[in-house]
């Protein structure tokens, strides 16, 4: 600096902030700093020996215009025509702390070292510089260093800072107790009592606080290393159990229930009855509760004890029956179990026979019982025996079989029996002298059915006929082992069926007869030359009904064909049954191949083209070929219709005499016939 007010002026402020402290550590510039002019080797790092370095000057003398930091004094070393000027300040962190920042303001330069690790430094006298040291700060024995730089030595050395460090004020020492002596079943919560730290209990947990509820040591170690504090207690538990009454429980009325209390190591008993034994006799519903104590320890236990009523029941007064009766019985006592002598479980049940009955009902295992005697008088006994099902016509005597009693039939006769022959219900009332009555009734059914499969029948050649018995409300077997109620038949022969509808059977037989097949016996195909006005007969048998021809309707026995084509007869016999034939009419006349002697070419008359015409079966293979009178080929063909118009590679031949030969193979019945022709052939224009 060029003005000589402006002065050397350094300061320094530690802040650290985190959870709530409970007292704090500050360091301010003072005389005990130890300051020196000399660069020494290891002057910034803890442990270096700064006993030979003189102490610092403060306050300064002046402050020059650096900002202050507020808590700060002035302090530079007593001889200010220096450049460099080292300070050293140790101090001792006894517990846990949190983040901090540094904040300096320095004329001129300065570099500032906490524990020998650089932190930063600066050049502006007017500016104060803020730097986060959290990282280099720990527990225990810290040092700060600083090494000031002034560059003009007419002015004087001057320099400020203060440190603020918050701890937790208790000296990071968990404070866990006196050892203690719980009761059994109790259970105890430890507490390190320092807020925000690190932890380690004996059984490994890290929270601030644990539970426990066993006997032993347990330590907890507070802080990290180099900055940690531990505490230990012993835990001990009385050997005074906790009673045991068991659980809730319940009698039924008009018994007891004895709770035993009974406990090792108890020396007196108090129930909340006021009694003061370890056994309590229960007779009423209630909660019963125990404390014992052995003049340390007091535990209790408590259990819940109900007296049952048992079910009230009244399921009437003996009484008396005759004849057919049906006694509803009631247990009442809705939602309670019953188990009647019948085996029945339901609230109630119907009597239907003479006897004793009775019911037990539960109620949560107290049990009350009742029973009911019935008795049957001597009186009729109406009886039909089962419903009857008749296949005929039936006529039964009905017999009351009681004598000396009172009748009343169905049909409105009072005697002691009555014939029936029709069917339908039929009941009877019998009275005695006693008013009893007995009733029955009994239904004769009529179960007969009818069956016919129809009359005979023919069938022509090829048809079917279906045979139905009745529905699929009865049971069928048919002579053909077949089970349905229609079966489906083709054949000649006798079919019968039996039916049952699970009462009566049925059978019915029925023939069928199928006629033969009409023969008429026409080929596939029949052969005529028309060309030659050639005829020819169709003929199928005689002594059938009708016949009727097509084409041409005719209705003879016989056809004479002049045309080929397709021809069809439909024959009706005697049982109108109809079959028809049908042949085929081909055209097929007698080999024949004619060949012309002579032709003229292009004279536009029949004879311009040169070719053979033919008559005969059909040909396999054609060739025929033109020769001159010297041999030289001019014409050859494969096809029958091919002809010859007299030129011969593109110019017309001469007139004159030429040869002509023909080779071709016919084919009939799946026979082949061979035919050759040579001839000459003369060409005129």
């Amino acid at each position: 600096m060029k003005s000589s007010t402006l002065l050397k002026l350094f300061s320094i402020l530690f802040l650290f902030f985190g959870q709530k402290s409970k007292a704090q550590l500050t360091i301010i510039s003072d005389a005990k700093w130890k300051v020196s002019s000399s660069l020494v080797s290891g002057w910034e790092y803890l442990g270096f020996n700064d006993a030979s370095w003189v102490n610092s000057t403060s306050p300064a003398t002046d402050p020059g215009i650096t900002p202050s930091i507020s808590g700060s004094k002035s302090m530079w070393w007593k001889n200010t025509n220096v450049y460099n000027a080292y300070f050293r300040k140790s101090f001792f962190i006894p517990d846990q702390f949190a983040n901090g920042t540094v904040e300096i303001a320095a004329d001129n330069e300065f570099i500032i070292f906490v524990n020998g690790i650089k932190v930063g430094g600066g050049k502006d006298h007017k500016k104060i510089y803020n730097f986060g040291i959290n990282n280099y700060l720990k527990c225990g024995e810290n040092v700060i260093a600083i090494h000031g730089i002034e560059y003009v030595l007419t002015t004087p050395s001057v320099m400020y800072f203060k440190a603020v460090i918050d701890t937790s004020g208790n000296g990071g020492i968990p404070k866990l107790g006196n050892d203690t002596l719980l009761c059994q079943g109790k259970k105890l919560t430890l507490d390190a009592k320092i807020a925000g730290a690190k932890y380690l209990w004996s059984n490994s947990q890290t929270t601030r606080t644990i539970q426990i509820n066993k006997p032993g040591k347990y330590w907890v170690t507070v802080g990290s290393s180099g900055c940690s504090e531990s505490d230990t207690i012993n835990i001990t538990y009385n050997n005074l159990p906790k009673p045991k009454l068991g659980k809730d429980t319940s009698f039924c009325e008009g018994g007891s229930y004895n709770l035993d209390g009974s406990t090792i190591n108890a020396i007196s008993y108090n129930w909340n009855t006021g009694n003061k034994s370890s056994i309590q006799k229960i007779i009423t519903t209630g909660t019963c509760i125990l404390n014992i104590t052995d003049n340390v320890c007091i535990q209790s236990d408590t259990v819940k004890v109900m007296v049952i009523p048992f079910p009230k029941m009244n399921l009437g007064k003996d009484t008396s029956f005759c004849g057919d009766f049906n006694f509803r019985l009631d247990a009442g006592n809705s939602g309670l179990s019953k188990l009647w002598n019948t085996s029945e479980t339901s609230q109630t049940i119907i009597a239907d026979f003479a006897g004793l009955y009775w019911v037990e009902v539960d109620r949560l295992g107290c049990k009350s019982r009742d029973s009911i005697l019935i008795k049957e008088l001597p009186g009729p006994k109406a009886y039909f025996g089962n419903d009857t099902a008749y296949c005929e016509a039936f006529s039964r005597i009905l017999r009351a079989e009681n004598p000396e009693y009172n009748y009343l039939w169905s049909n409105g006769s009072t005697s002691s029996d009555i014939i029936i022959n029709t069917p339908g219900k039929y009941w009877i009332r019998i009275y005695d002298t006693n008013a009893c009555i007995s009733t029955d009734t009994i239904e004769l059914r009529d179960s007969s059915f009818s069956l016919s499969l129809g009359n005979d029948t023919t069938l022509c050649s090829g048809e079917k006929v279906n045979i139905t018995a009745k529905d699929i409300n009865y049971q069928h077997l048919w002579n053909t082992g077949e089970k349905s109620e229609m079966i489906s038949v083709s054949k000649s022969g006798i079919y019968s069926v039996t039916v049952s509808n699970g009462t009566c059977i049925r059978r019915d037989t029925v023939l069928i007869t199928v006629r033969p097949k009409i023969s008429l016996n026409l080929d596939p195909e029949y052969y005529l030359c028309e060309t030659l006005n050639e005829t020819f007969t169709l003929s199928v048998p005689t002594g059938y009904k009708s016949y009727k021809w097509h084409p041409g309707g005719e209705t003879t026995t016989s056809l004479v064909v002049t045309k080929i084509g397709i021809y069809s007869v439909q024959v009706q016999d005697n049982y109108s049954c109809i079959d028809s034939d049908t042949t085929a009419i081909i055209k097929l006349c007698p080999y024949a191949l004619w060949v012309p002697t002579a032709f003229s070419p292009g004279s536009g008359s029949d004879n311009a083209l040169f070719g053979a015409v033919y008559e005969g079966p059909p040909i396999e293979n054609f060739e025929m070929r033109i020769f001159s009178r010297w041999g030289e080929l001019f014409y050859i063909s494969t096809s029958l219709t091919d002809k010859w118009d007299g030129i011969y590679m593109g110019s017309p031949c001469q007139i004159g005499f030429y040869h002509c030969s023909i080779n071709m193979v016919s084919l009939l019945n799946n026979e082949r016939k061979r035919s050759v022709y040579n001839g000459m052939v003369y060409l005129n224009r």
